[in-house]
């Protein structure tokens, strides 16, 4: 059984609660609470799927679910979107509210966001997953920072506590920590309600909260609402989260006031030391004023936001790496020459903020102190309430019934062995023409990934942790131990398994940092990666753990309570040179036991293994060596209804689409070593060296253009070396936007960023477009430009072909050039 095959066209928002029912097939009286059977009224053309007397979906004459409403109105009827066409489906039945945007269902207190059927069992209803929102939530209630359950790491507020000195105060949200001060002379003091918990001039009363070592990748944001007496004192820490400001352990936002300036900044410590934000103006004028004050970090930039005015941000990278730190404190434990100040409520906040959270809060927050927002602000003249800004996807809880689907998807071999050993269908690699990433390594693109140089690909980056190794310890790029050795004349990239200084030393690389930047793709995509093996010659080390390529979801960066998806393209085994580990899917679940599915702290949810198998020549599998030291192509296409394995041009695997591989991911290519299987030479060198790593996108998805993009992004300017582009990206509102340029042969401008690109040299003779990322928008939209004129002078580029096996071309000509790999893609030369 497997998720319902959608349109990946039509926007999919999943709106989920903070409880919600699972699924499962089965007869009606099986179905949890909530869930209800999809009822058929079967026509001539097709079947209409009703719930509570209302279409929601339509199926084939032979009860296939062909297509999801992408839009219903009480008035209007729906417009139902399939792979294949759009048809136009009335309303029945009345007295719901269906007036909503694309591809959202809503019943009174329920969103439907999927249907499943089962592929293999044609008696099995068609079945609803319905999310019944928590506490009785619906759209347009009133917003608050605890609708959503997750949100709050750490809440605290003053009314939570008595009046009279303060000796532990608890915190709300998912870590609920607290926050306590058992010394009498050093405890401050709540006077009176709505005053807050007041702490002295010149004294160093203090609260402490213990260690948290997720803390650094927990809180992407932090809100305090305080009030400042300005008359004496020197600066004054307010909220010191992992000690003093100047300890290297402070990576999360001390909100300090600075009586020099008259002004509230936030203050913290990354790879690069010291760094802080100072607020535009002086907001605090009197001790009885509140304020208050609201940082965040969006695409590794650390934002500063005071009473809802002007965004202030750094413009370079905010490293969330894991850290013990130390323990956090209100108030500073060391100062003595602090002003009097009090705090309201501070909040420790989960993820990274979209705008229409941020407004929220600020609407929120203002509510509480009393204050009117700025003019033009979208809260100024309204009230915050839930809608469905506040679900995106990338905040989907676990759905154990639609992973149970994709599980007995994966074992019907009628399926997924229908085509293995032959190529892949051309109609299915040729309907990806779009090339919209191709590193060929023609230049070294790797960086260190806890810096904030600009790269393609970044060491360590997006994994957050060493254990990607097994037993070899990950290498930097700047390491004085070289794991990434790039040859300039060959244009190929290695990754390098070495014992050097006393222990094993391997190389990964992601195409996103530890912060989250970087090149990221989602929906369909072809993805390819060309390799081989230099190693020693005689009997392959048993120890070698290869992944040439997989991914990652964004997600687990930005959410760490929330599952985080892994899929790996192909794994490779030392013990057994042949065997193959492909399309091997894992949900892993965040970092807090019981919150967002999770049941055990290591638990890996039900891994999905698509393929394990020795490439022999039996059983339909061609016979393939790994470590044969020749080129090997690995490509795997994720398409609306099938995802495909191929190797070397022949189809190994495939299975149907689940929803989660559409979500949006980084790739990672790594070498590691696992010492029980056996340890490999300590004298040698072990390479994986990479040619080329490719990915296509349908010409469908790239023109399409979604919310909030007002139209397709367009390039202003005269594409000529020296002269200046500028991206117009369509996006009013939308405060944090990122820009990507690429070569008509896809290759990525690493060094390029923001709106504007200046033509180089290097450009001569190729085609330039941009993909633009709304980044601080819910669910986070791409659109694309249309491509430049070429830029004179130089050749044009070389695009390579999506088939498997055939030649590149030159503006639209195959040309046949380039060194086959045995059933592959080409090998693309000239790179430069």
């Amino acid at each position: 059984m497997v998720d319902t095959p959608i349109d990946p066209r039509v926007t999919r928002r999943g709106l989920l609660g903070g409880a919600a029912c699972l699924f499962m097939a089965g007869p009606a009286s099986a179905l949890p609470s909530g869930l209800q059977k999809l009822g058929r009224a079967t026509t001539s053309t097709g079947s209409l799927a009703f719930v509570n007397g209302r279409p929601i979906a339509l199926t084939d004459p032979a009860g296939t679910l062909i297509g999801e409403i992408s839009g219903l109105s009480s008035t209007s009827g729906a417009t139902l979107v399939s792979r294949s066409q759009t048809y136009e489906v009335g309303v029945s039945g009345t007295g719901a509210n269906l007036n909503l945007g694309p591809s959202l269902f809503r019943e009174p207190g329920r969103y439907l966001t999927r249907l499943h059927r089962s592929l293999t069992d044609t008696t099995q209803p068609v079945v609803a997953q319905t999310l019944v929102l928590r506490q009785g939530m619906s759209p347009g209630m009133p917003w608050s920072p605890y609708v959503n359950d997750h949100l709050v790491v750490n809440g605290w507020h003053q009314e939570d506590l008595g009046i009279g000195p303060v000796s532990q105060w608890k915190a709300r949200g998912c870590r609920a920590a607290l926050a306590a001060q058992a010394d009498p002379t050093l405890q401050p003091v709540r006077t009176a309600d709505g005053r807050g918990v007041e702490f002295p001039a010149r004294a160093p009363n203090h609260l402490v909260w213990p260690n948290d070592a997720m803390r650094h990748l927990l809180v992407r944001a932090h809100l305090t609402i305080l009030r400042i007496d300005p008359t004496a004192g020197a600066e004054t820490f307010v909220v010191v989260p992992h000690g003093y400001t100047g300890s290297a352990n402070n990576r999360c936002g001390a909100v300090i006031y600075n009586p020099t300036l008259g002004k509230l900044q936030v203050q913290w410590n990354d790879y690069t030391g010291y760094n802080s934000l100072v607020a535009p103006t002086n907001v605090t004028p009197n001790k009885e004023t509140w304020a208050f004050v609201l940082g965040f970090r969006v695409d590794g930039n650390y934002c500063l936001k005071i009473n809802g005015g002007p965004i202030i941000r750094t413009g370079k990278y905010h490293n969330p790496v894991y850290n013990n730190g130390s323990t956090s404190t209100f108030g500073c434990t060391i100062h003595r020459q602090n002003v009097a100040f009090a705090i309201d409520a501070h909040l420790d906040l989960q993820g990274e903020l979209t705008d229409a959270v941020v407004a929220k809060l600020e609407w929120w927050a203002a509510q509480r102190a009393g204050i009117a927002l700025p003019s033009g602000h979208r809260y100024a003249n309204a009230a915050a309430v839930v809608d469905a800004d506040d679900f995106p996807v990338s905040e989907d809880k676990f759905d154990k019934g639609a992973w149970d689907l994709y599980i007995a998807d994966s074992k019907n071999t009628a399926v997924t062995a229908s085509n293995r050993g032959k190529p892949v269908p051309s109609t299915v690699e040729g309907a990806f023409s779009e090339l919209v990433f191709n590193d060929d390594f023609r230049r070294d693109s790797v960086v260190d990934g806890h810096k904030s140089a600009p790269g393609i690909w970044y060491s360590q980056g997006g994994l957050a942790h060493n254990t990607v190794g097994v037993n070899a310890v990950l290498g930097h790029a700047s390491d004085t131990i070289d794991c990434y050795p790039h040859d300039p004349a060959t244009g190929t990239l290695s990754i390098r398994l070495q014992y050097a200084g006393g222990a094993w030393r391997t190389g990964a690389i992601s195409t996103v940092n530890l912060a989250n930047q970087g090149i990221t793709f989602q929906g369909p995509m072809a993805r390819e990666i060309r390799f081989r093996f230099k190693i020693p010659t005689g009997p392959v080390a048993r120890g070698y753990f290869p992944a040439p390529l997989w991914s990652y979801g964004v997600n687990r960066s930005k959410l760490f309570t929330g599952m985080a998806w892994e899929f790996d393209d192909l794994e490779l085994d030392g013990r057994d040179p042949t065997y193959v580990n492909a399309g091997s899917s894992h949900s892993h679940e965040g970092l807090i036991a019981g919150w967002m599915g999770r049941r055990t702290p290591d638990e890996d949810k039900d891994r999905v293994k698509q393929l394990g198998a020795p490439m022999n020549g039996l059983n339909g599998f061609p016979k393939i060596n790994f470590y044969d030291g020749q080129w090997h192509v690995l490509k795997t296409i994720v398409d609306d209804e099938f995802t495909y394995i191929v190797v070397d041009g022949v189809e190994l695997n495939r299975v149907r689409t689940p929803l989660e591989l559409f979500r949006r991911i980084h790739l990672i290519s790594n070498f590691a070593m696992v010492l029980s299987y056996g340890e490999p030479s300590r004298t040698a060198l072990h390479d994986m060296e990479i040619d080329y790593v490719r990915v296509w996108k349908k010409t469908r998805d790239v023109a399409t253009v979604v919310a909030p993009f007002s139209a397709r992004p367009q390039i202003l300017g005269t594409p000529a070396v020296g002269s200046t582009l500028t991206v117009d990206a369509k996006l009013p509102g939308v405060t944090t936007v990122r820009y990507e340029y690429y070569h008509d042969d896809g290759y990525p401008l690493a060094t390029a960023s923001g709106p504007t690109y200046v033509v180089q040299s290097t450009d001569a003779g190729k085609r330039i477009r941009a993909k633009v990322i709304a980044m601080s928008a819910t669910d986070q939209p791409e659109a694309w430009t249309e491509f430049t004129a070429a830029v004179p002078g130089g050749s044009p580029s070389v695009i390579p072909s999506p088939i498997s096996g055939s030649g590149s071309t030159t503006s639209g000509t195959t040309t046949g050039t380039g060194t086959t790999s045995t059933g592959g893609s080409t090998s693309k030369r000239p790179k430069r």
